[in-house]
């Protein structure tokens, strides 16, 4: 029977096909790598690629010669690009390189906006933003560089207030969709690991229309792997609570089996989707963590939890529904006639087995396994 590997020997050389069978196997290499592995001239071989949509997350692109390459869409964070990466001519179109080049071309031909920009770098929060307010408007003496402006002074601001109020400023002033994409996808990629602009950028996407754009998610999906527990939870957010596909879903639910901080927060977020009681069972009962994805709770767990409900189901606070469950003051009455205990555990069973069908596959150990008179706690981990 003749393989697609004995068809191509007959056409590719024996070095290509050893190209192709190293690339197959470097699934999680970057970019950058995969070129590289493939044997490809940095300097040469990607003029005027058609490399539309590709991640260059992590990838150094130093020394690329991508001249009349199609880049439009392309994404990425923590890469590396200099003055030796050659893009003339370069469709970047809606990519994160984009607004760079933009503002590299736009500086070098105006000097007044380059000096503009030099002097106000100097300047103090206060009067960075007054310029900013004054000129943004129409009627602003330097109306005509300030968008250019106060984009270079996002890029290069160290300082999470300024380059907040600045994505605030420009957001609804961008000349075109397209540049306020580019402009946002830049903040994203010059800060990946800074919670509060990549909150912010994806709250402005949302805002504009912009939730389902497929190189925004892109961008999302790379930055699920970020080490910021803040950043990941922005982005879950923003993909779970905007029209996650099947496949996006099946994606991140692979993920947070493998990843614990990531698996916490994608339980906590399909939890508070369901409900408050949802949210409840979801919580170890001595710590307040929310469980692993693939957690095994203990029999004696699975009763604090059940008690815990009780409790609070007959606190001071159970006839008020402004009250959440979970904030609500919890009983001093403690003990329960046990068939009030055994109905309420097998409302908490019920749950775990809703959750198996959205994802979360919670195991348990029956009730008889629990020791009634002793409360132990069995730690739940990854």
């Amino acid at each position: 029977m003749r393989t697609e590997e004995t068809f191509l020997s007959g056409i590719l050389s024996e070095d290509a096909l050893g190209r192709l069978a190293k690339l197959a196997s470097a699934e999680h290499s970057t970019f950058s790598e995969q070129v590289k592995i493939a044997g490809l001239n940095i300097e040469k071989d990607l003029q005027h690629a058609d490399l539309c949509g590709i991640d260059i997350s992590r990838s150094d692109l130093r020394g690329f010669n991508l001249t009349g390459a199609d880049l439009r869409g392309i994404t990425g964070i923590e890469f590396e690009v200099d003055s030796s990466t050659v893009l003339d001519g370069a469709d970047l179109e809606g990519s994160v390189l984009a607004l760079q080049v933009r503002l590299d071309n736009f500086f070098a031909k105006n000097e007044s906006a380059a000096r503009a920009l030099k002097n106000l770098q100097r300047a103090s929060i206060v009067g960075q933003l007054e310029w900013a307010a004054r000129n943004l408007q129409p009627s602003g003496k330097y109306h005509q560089i300030a968008i250019p402006v106060v984009e270079g002074l996002l890029r290069r601001s160290s300082d999470n207030f300024l380059k907040s109020e600045f994505l605030r400023y420009l957001a609804p002033r961008m000349g075109t969709r397209a540049e306020m994409k580019e402009m946002l996808l830049a903040s994203i990629a010059d800060n990946p690991d800074n919670a509060i602009i990549v909150g912010n950028a994806m709250q402005l996407f949302k805002r504009y229309g912009m939730a389902k754009d497929p190189t925004l998610r892109r961008m999302a999906f790379a930055l699920l792997d970020s080490a910021n527990v803040g950043i990941k939870g922005a982005v879950l957010h923003f993909l779970m609570r905007n029209g996650t596909t099947k496949d996006e879903f099946e994606f991140i639910r692979s993920k947070a089996y493998v990843d614990k901080l990531l698996g916490q927060l994608f339980v906590a977020k399909v939890a508070a989707g369901l409900g408050e009681e949802y949210e409840l069972v979801t919580r170890d009962p001595i710590t307040n963590q929310t469980f692993a994805p693939d957690a095994v709770v203990r029999a004696p767990t699975l009763l604090l939890i059940a008690r815990r409900w009780l409790r609070l189901d007959w606190g001071p606070d159970r006839s008020d529904d402004n009250v959440p469950l979970l904030q609500k003051r919890i009983s001093l009455h403690s003990s329960w006639p046990p068939d009030v205990v055994e109905r309420r555990v097998a409302d908490v069973e019920e749950l775990f087995r809703q959750l198996r069908t959205e994802g979360i596959g919670f195991d348990w150990e029956a009730l008889s396994s629990a020791n009634e008179s002793g409360r132990v706690h069995v730690p739940v981990a990854n």
